[in-house]
């Protein structure tokens, strides 16, 4: 490897760590960030749910899918010629993003906003290998570190903050508004405090390896956001089948690729890099996916503002910043029974939360729910950190920028698949419990009553309210808060059972721990 340094980096690789660090701040500040706010630009958009589950997916779909190649862009044009390009194109589209004027314009905003950041963040890593010669990159990586658990605790409060105080009367616009300074510092402190770099060897680009990868992962993605809004048409059913051949042509033309694959066909024949794979596949589907749940449940049934669904999501992000800052030191000696300790665990912190939401249903605590949700994020700070030492493990040298590439991918990827899946399920359950009607009110048709309450809990978007609802005697204060009781024990009940449903995942990936190779000797 070739670098091309500026003067000034080896007198302030830390300074030039820091701006790197930030741009990898503002990537997941603004994927914890969203997550929070998603029912405020739902009522503001006036998005259907299954656009609102496009919130955060889109941006993890892009994210992943480009971030394969991400590296080795950087590899062939120029490692901070890249980063620039990210850090600029993720900045303008984050403007894009707070000016959208409807859910379709944001969504495309965020599949570019996603494009972009993915080509920013695998230039992090690369530079910082170059800015630290190889005794001093702890310091690089304590940097890195501090900076990214400062976005994880952050992400959710910052998001609930500036949504609640409607700052400058830009609403939840804000949190997108915040990174266009960022983005412009970083993009200057680079052309600053960072040098050039590539590889002397460009690898040959993948087209078609690259394209297959984004249909094949968009006919499985689609259908699961799409598909109970749509009402199952048979083209969104027959997307996952067409996904299989196409599958099978990306594994065949990838084997042929050799070198230069955008996935190397020889790493899943791995049994760490597969296994590991597998059980980061059944952990990760279910993370994204429990919160953007308890979001829902506590804001549009609860009535919480997003500052105090902020706090409640706290406890998981601290147990991940002082459980995995613990684990980290200790991550090489640990093994398969570490993962199968680490799913029991965050399925253990999963349950209680379930047992909470059926036991206190309305008076259900912020404080109760961060607290079991940091059991559960002790569970997930062991077992992410162990699945990467393992899946990497065997990975030879020649692969491990691809390894990686594939490894951040899946992350990301199982997070949309378990948003899609979960979703399907929460609402599907949400209409079958609104038609489970509370008592009637006396005075009150019970035929309108329960017509009402089964269109309410079927709607795709829960702030315009359905025909059925709006005649004279279902507006009477105590018709409303006996629909407002139902709408709250509808998704009381399939926030249960939803969230039970991700414990099962865990479990099974406990049990299934057992596939992976067992720790070495010594």
């Amino acid at each position: 490897m070739t670098t091309i340094p500026a003067p000034s980096v080896p007198r302030h690789a830390g300074l030039a760590m820091f701006v790197l660090a930030f741009a990898s701040f503002m990537d997941l500040l603004d994927v914890g960030i969203v997550t929070v706010v998603v029912p405020v630009i739902q009522r503001d958009l006036g998005a259907t749910y299954a656009q609102s589950q496009w919130f955060v997916v889109a941006y993890v779909l892009a994210f992943a899918v480009v971030l394969v190649v991400g590296g080795r862009l950087g590899d062939s044009y120029g490692r901070r010629r890249i980063f620039l390009t990210g850090v600029t194109g993720f900045t303008v589209l984050s403007a894009c993003c707070a000016a959208a004027p409807n859910a379709e314009l944001f969504i495309a905003a965020r599949l570019a906003q996603g494009t972009f950041g993915a080509l920013m963040t695998p230039q992090v890593f690369a530079m910082m290998q170059l800015l630290f010669r190889p005794e001093r990159r702890g310091t690089g990586f304590m940097i890195y570190g501090a900076v990214i658990n400062l976005a994880q605790v952050g992400a959710p409060l910052l998001g609930g903050l500036l949504a609640t105080q409607d700052l400058f009367g830009l609403g939840w616009r804000a949190i997108f508004l915040i990174n266009v300074p960022v983005g412009a510092a970083i993009v200057v402190a680079t052309l600053a405090l960072v040098g050039e770099s590539r590889s002397p060897h460009r690898p040959r680009f993948d087209p078609i390896g690259i394209a297959l990868v984004a249909v094949v992962t968009a006919l499985v993605i689609v259908p699961l956001q799409q598909g109970r809004e749509a009402n199952w048409p048979w083209w969104l059913l027959a997307m996952p089948v067409a996904a299989v051949p196409l599958l099978l042509v990306l594994i065949d033309h990838e084997r042929r690729r050799g070198g230069d694959a955008v996935l190397p066909t020889g790493l899943f024949r791995l049994r760490s890099f597969s296994a590991a794979g597998l059980l980061a596949t059944l952990v990760m589907s279910t993370i994204i996916s429990v919160n953007l749940i308890l979001v829902w449940f506590t804001q549009l049934a609860l009535g919480w503002t997003p500052m105090r669904t902020a706090v409640s999501l706290v406890g998981f992000a601290l147990a991940l910043v002082t459980v995995g800052t613990w684990g980290a030191k200790r991550v090489a000696g640990f093994g398969r029974g570490t993962v199968a300790a680490g799913s029991v665990l965050l399925a253990l912190g999963i349950a209680v939360l379930s047992s909470l939401v059926s036991v206190t249903g309305a008076a259900l605590s912020p404080v109760a729910v961060s607290a079991a949700l940091f059991v559960a994020g002790s569970g997930m700070a062991l077992v992410v950190g162990t699945l990467v030492n393992i899946q990497l493990r065997d990975v030879p040298e020649g692969d491990a920028g691809a390894a990686g590439g594939i490894l951040s991918a899946v992350f990301q990827l199982a997070g949309a698949v378990g948003v899609g899946v979960a979703a399907t399920v929460f609402f599907a359950l949400v209409a079958h419990g609104g038609s489970q009607a509370a008592a009637v009110p006396p005075g009150t048709p019970a035929a309108a009553f329960t017509s009402c309450a089964r269109d309410q809990a079927a709607g795709t978007n829960p702030f315009s309210q359905p025909d059925s609802c709006r005649s004279a005697e279902l507006t009477r204060p105590d018709v409303t808060a006996a629909l407002a009781d139902t709408k709250r024990r509808s998704f009381a009940e399939a926030t249960t059972t939803t969230l039970w449903i991700q414990v099962g995942v865990l479990l099974l990936a406990a049990v299934l721990s057992r596939l992976l190779p067992p720790k070495r000797a010594g």
